[in-house]
């Protein structure tokens, strides 16, 4: 019985990593689908898929889907980070500037996008 202690605990902690993993994957992903539904685009489910996700924060940027693919390159993808987040706080009324070099700051500007009051200004997103 004492051999089988140390399994138990590492299949029990294993178990409780990845529950946290996706625990806070889900969170991610509500807080996505707060902002989308602030520019009308997807819902918490098309938020929860891997990539697609992406290609729906590309839709609330009021950029096409394929820009997603900037997030392969080295360099590249966190200039696209900055001005993927910098155009949908642009479109949610924000400063561009501040919310897209914010996202380094532990990404407290997509917080804050997600949970205070703006609201969409000029078009609704949903092209690309």
């Amino acid at each position: 019985m004492h051999l089988l202690a140390p399994l138990f605990l590492s299949t029990t902690f294993l178990m409780m990593f990845f529950g946290v993993i996706i625990g806070i994957y889900l969170f991610i992903a509500y807080v996505h689908s707060r902002i989308g539904r602030k520019l009308g685009v997807g819902s918490f489910g098309e938020f929860c898929i891997p990539i697609y996700n992406m290609v729906l924060l590309c839709r609330c940027a009021g950029m096409s889907g394929w820009n997603v693919l900037w997030l392969l390159l080295p360099v590249a993808n966190l200039i696209f980070l900055v001005y993927l987040w910098g155009s949908i706080a642009e479109r949610l009324g924000h400063n561009f500037w501040a919310y897209g070099l914010g996202i380094f700051l532990f990404a407290l500007p997509i917080f804050i996008l997600s949970f205070d009051s703006s609201t969409a200004v000029g078009h609704r997103g949903g092209e690309g």
